[in-house]
């Protein structure tokens, strides 16, 4: 299992291993055992995967009854590739293709950060605060199309245009100002 590079399901798994074993791997792929379009391939058609193999040795995610068949096995593994990737914004978790509850403790495990339980638990809330902002926040603008960046440039050149005010003239305006400071020396270093 210890190599120079190591497949994990989730971060208690590389909590196991030996300081040693850990500092002789130098590639981490984290690879959740239910996750569908990791599981997924072409060759399900013609053979059961290995993942599928007696009940009492499989992953404990991948369901006990599950059983392969040349078609149907590779239909249903569609379908779950399919329905892995399904996720909350705002609620992270470790199972299927979300990986956003598994990012933060393995770069500060894998990275040596070295960061508490607590900043770790404080750093993801934060993330699933900002995306679910962001979520609420484009759902509210969908008028506006996917880019942030467009929304934000409409809503300006609406505000402008309701001041009266040309909003061409005002971008214009702006990019020669920066212009001129970028070519001008500071003071500091004439």
């Amino acid at each position: 299992m210890a190599g120079f590079r190591n497949v994990f399901d989730n971060i208690g798994a590389w909590d196991a291993l030996d300081d040693n074993t850990r500092a002789r791997i130098r590639y981490v792929m984290v690879a959740h055992e239910d996750d569908g379009v990791v599981l997924f391939g072409p060759e399900m058609l013609l053979r059961a995967p290995e993942w599928l193999g007696p009940p009492d040795t499989r992953p404990s995610r991948v369901p006990k009854g599950m059983r392969w068949l040349p078609t149907t096995g590779f239909l249903q593994g569609l379908i779950d590739m399919k329905n892995s990737a399904t996720v909350t914004p705002g609620q992270f978790a470790a199972k299927g293709h979300d990986y956003r509850l598994d990012l933060v403790p393995f770069f500060n495990a894998v990275l040596g950060f070295a960061a508490p339980p607590e900043v770790i638990e404080k750093i993801v809330e934060r993330l699933e605060l900002q995306e679910l902002t962001r979520s609420r926040w484009i759902q509210s603008h969908e008028d506006a199309g996917s880019s942030l960046a467009a929304a934000v440039a409409i809503q300006w050149m609406d505000a402008e245009r309701a001041a009266g005010r040309d909003p061409d003239v005002a971008l214009e305006q702006a990019f020669e100002s920066l212009i001129e400071q970028l070519q001008t020396p500071d003071s500091a270093e004439s």
